[in-house]
């Protein structure tokens, strides 16, 4: 039986996604989710988030990254609010946060992130700048889970 290679790249990615964000739109705005792989990572393409809708991103084992929204479909810039996950890191944990550190006054974008079980702490805020994000680079604001799937508010 012959595959083709993009159908056995695909179910590869689909068998090796054992994590996810699930992202939740709080209002009528269409949005991308843009995403940054950090270094040595798989690159995750940007996905298309409707207004008040629900999107389910698989990642693959062991992702490390960050990612914001957008409301221009063809540019992810400029910086804005980011989520922020490294999956599967010391002791098998996630590790996430939202960071303001990129741009203070997003209030448009990426609002809480927490562990889909909803029994996590929550990492973000409703309006920026607040005290549940990253706002410099030595605030200590990283959460951690055992859960591998994630919930991002997004939205005003």
């Amino acid at each position: 039986m012959h595959i083709p290679s993009t159908l056995a790249a695909s179910l590869a990615f689909t068998l090796a996604a054992a994590n996810s964000i699930t992202f939740l739109s709080l209002d009528t705005t269409p949005r991308t989710a843009c995403f940054y792989s950090a270094p040595s990572h798989p690159t995750i393409p940007n996905n298309s988030l409707p207004g008040k809708s629900t999107i389910h991103v698989p990642l693959p084992l062991d992702w490390e990254g960050s990612w914001q929204t957008t409301l221009n479909p063809s540019d992810c810039g400029p910086p804005g609010i980011r989520g922020e996950v490294r999956f599967d890191g010391y002791e098998g944990k996630t590790y996430y946060d939202v960071s303001a550190i990129d741009n203070l006054g997003d209030n448009s974008g990426v609002k809480f992130l927490y562990p889909a079980s909803g029994t996590g702490e929550k990492s973000g805020c409703e309006s920026f700048p607040c005290e549940g994000a990253y706002l410099h680079p030595d605030d200590k604001q990283t959460k951690v889970t055992v859960e591998k799937d994630l919930v991002c508010e997004v939205g005003r």
